[in-house]
């Protein structure tokens, strides 16, 4: 056998996540008018416990409140809250045919994806530089988080809720996992959900609040 000598080298998938305080500089950072629907699309994403882009902009409504839906990657279905913060968001941007109003402009969840990740990776200060011809009217650009996209929001999320010890179990439910995937009866779907949306809410308010559930030593 020609290839005895060779080993493959396992690599585990590289981080691709915001800590608690650069999500914050980003929320609370003076952007661009343009930047400012995608980086409050980023943001209901990771209120959302990281949902896919194309799956929340390819929705039409809201159930009961919720947001319910199968997921276009894998066609699991998915049962989670919204809450307030995230509902405020939505609000400012309702869509006409959508529930939200991205794909009123654009021809489909890819072309505004790709839109959207190209100015998150774009915000940061900028300073007017001279083109080639002299003239200062070129944008050069010291972006705060210049790998960020759209995805960072999932590993964000779940990193997050694994640091003030939501129990892997949960995280792995409310990001479909497959091997949490025990969902065989509606009473475990049930059961599973107000674990879910317990962890939304106590990721949200550490994210925004700086709330700290987690318990101190010798409580």
């Amino acid at each position: 056998y020609p290839f005895r000598k060779f080993t493959l080298k396992t690599e585990a998938t590289r981080k691709r996540n915001l800590t608690v305080e650069q999500i914050r500089t980003l929320i609370e950072y003076s952007v661009e008018e343009y930047q400012k629907e995608y980086r409050d699309m980023w943001v209901l994403q990771f209120l959302l416990a990281g949902i896919n882009i194309s799956d929340i902009v390819e929705a039409k409504s809201l159930t009961d409140g919720r947001f319910v839906y199968h997921r276009k990657k894998t066609g699991r279905l998915y049962d989670i809250c919204v809450i307030p913060e995230a509902m405020e968001i939505i609000e400012r941007y309702r869509g006409k045919d959508w529930l939200l109003s991205p794909l009123d402009r654009f021809k489909n969840a890819t072309e505004y994806n790709r839109y959207m990740n190209k100015a998150l990776k774009k915000i940061g200060p900028f300073e007017i530089v001279k083109d080639k011809v002299g003239k200062k009217r070129k944008k050069k650009y010291n972006p705060l988080f210049p790998d960020i996209s759209t995805y960072w929001n999932r590993h964000s999320w779940a990193t997050i809720a694994a640091s003030i010890d939501i129990p892997k179990e949960v995280i792995g439910k409310a990001l479909g996992h497959s091997e949490w995937d025990n969902t065989t009866t509606d009473i475990y779907i049930q059961f599973d959900n107000k674990k879910i949306d317990d962890a939304i809410r106590k990721v949200a308010d550490y994210m925004l609040y700086g709330k700290d559930y987690r318990k101190k030593d010798g409580q």
